[in-house]
C-alpha cells in the first residue's frame, strides 16, 4: 500500500513537471556514480566513520534492548509453580510493577542516548559526507556537531523525531511521507548548525517538494545490498553504508543546487 501510494505520487509529480516544462533534475544513476567517485579517494575513512557512528548510536539501542529482554526482565510478572504435576501460573503484582519500571528505565536511557548523542552524531556524519564530496575529510568531523551549536542541533533533531512520531501515530503513510519531507534537515544543520527550527523545516520542505516519491524509490534501490549485508551477520551492512551515505549526500547537494536556482 505504501509503495503504491508513492508510485502514484511519483507519477503525479512527473506530470506536474512535464506541464511546467521541467524535469526531475537528478537521477539515481547520476547520484550513485558521483557517490562511487567519492569512495575512490576515501572509502576506508568513510567505512570507519560509518562504523563508529553505528557503534555510538544504533548499537547502544540494540544492546539495551537485548539486556532488557534477556537479562533484566526475565520475570513475567509472576511465578510458574508445579503442583501435583500440574503447572500453575501465579500472578504477583509487585513483579509486574518491577518489570514495567525496568522497561521504562531502559527505554528512557535509549531515548536519551538517541536525543543527546545519536542525533548529534547523525549531523556530524552528514557533515563528513558533505565535505567528502569535495575531498578527503578528517575523522574528527564525525564529532564536530558537539562543539558547534550543540543545543540547537539537539533541539531541532528532537523536534524532527517528535513530528515524525506524531504523524506516524495518525497513519503510517503520512509518517513515511513526513520522514522524507524532513530528510534534509540533518544536512542543513550540518552546514548551518545554528539554523532555527522553523527555517530548517521550511527549507527541507521546499527542497523535497516534488521529490519525495523518487527519494522513496532511491531508498528501495539499496534494499538488495542491505539484505545481503544482513545475511552476513549484519557485518556486510557496514561495508555498504559509505555507498548509501555518499549517495544521500549527493542528493542533498543536488536539491540544494536546484533550490538556489529556482
Amino acid at each position: 500500500m505504501t509503495a503504491a501510494f508513492f508510485l502514484l505520487t511519483r507519477k503525479r509529480a512527473r506530470r506536474m513537471l512535464e506541464m511546467k516544462g521541467g524535469n526531475l533534475m537528478w537521477t539515481r544513476a547520476e547520484l550513485k556514480e558521483k557517490a562511487k567517485a567519492m569512495m575512490k579517494h576515501s572509502y576506508w575513512m568513510m567505512f570507519s566513520v560509518s562504523l563508529v557512528a553505528y557503534l555510538l548510536t544504533d548499537a547502544f539501542a540494540d544492546i539495551l534492548d537485548m539486556l532488557s529482554e534477556q537479562h533484566l526482565l526475565p520475570l513475567r510478572g509472576g511465578l510458574n509453580l508445579t503442583v501435583n504435576g500440574r503447572s500453575i501460573w501465579l500472578n504477583i503484582p509487585w513483579l509486574q510493577m518491577l518489570q514495567l519500571q525496568n522497561a521504562l528505565f531502559f527505554a528512557l536511557i535509549a531515548i536519551m542516548l538517541m536525543v543527546f548523542i545519536g542525533n548529534v552524531i547523525k549531523v556530524g556524519t552528514n557533515r563528513y559526507y558533505l565535505g567528502a564530496a569535495s575531498g578527503p575529510q578528517p575523522f574528527s568531523t564525525l564529532f564536530s556537531a558537539f562543539s558547534s551549536h550543540y543545543l540547537n542541533v539537539v533541539k531541532v533533531m528532537f523536534l524532527v523525531s517528535v513530528k515524525i512520531l506524531a504523524w506516524s501515530l495518525l497513519l503510517v503513510i503520512p509518517g513515511i511521507v513526513k520522514s522524507y519531507e524532513y530528510r534534509m534537515i540533518p544536512y542543513l544543520l550540518a552546514q548551518q548548525p545554528d539554523m532555527r527550527a522553523e527555517d530548517a523545516f521550511a527549507l527541507s520542505r521546499k527542497m523535497t517538494m516534488g521529490h519525495k516519491a523518487e527519494m522513496f524509490v532511491l531508498s528501495l534501490s539499496f534494499l538488495g545490498w542491505l539484505i545481503l549485508g544482513t545475511l552476513a551477520f549484519r557485518i556486510g551492512v557496514w561495508f555498504v553504508r559509505p555507498y548509501i551515505e555518499s549517495t544521500w549526500a549527493q542528493l542533498y547537494l543536488k536539491l540544494q543546487e536546484n533550490t538556489q536556482t529556482v
